[in-house]
């Protein structure tokens, strides 16, 4: 099933990533947010909640980050 998931996601350019887990998602998706440029400032990208946001009181990542 996640095969399939992949295949069809890969085929439209997305990126796939596949963890164990919450606790090893979260940093993942820390890096991602700092590569990405999410911060508090005019014309930065913002984030809002979801599932990983709620494993912290503030995420680092979110500190300072809109949404």
């Amino acid at each position: 099933m996640f095969d399939t998931f992949r295949a069809r996601a890969e085929a439209v350019s997305a990126e796939v990533h596949r963890v164990g887990g919450a606790a090893e998602a979260l940093p993942f998706v820390e890096e991602l947010l700092r590569r990405e440029g999410v911060a508090d400032t005019p014309g930065a990208r913002a984030v809002g909640g979801g599932p990983l946001v709620r494993l912290r009181s503030r995420p680092v990542w979110l500190r300072g980050s809109p949404g």
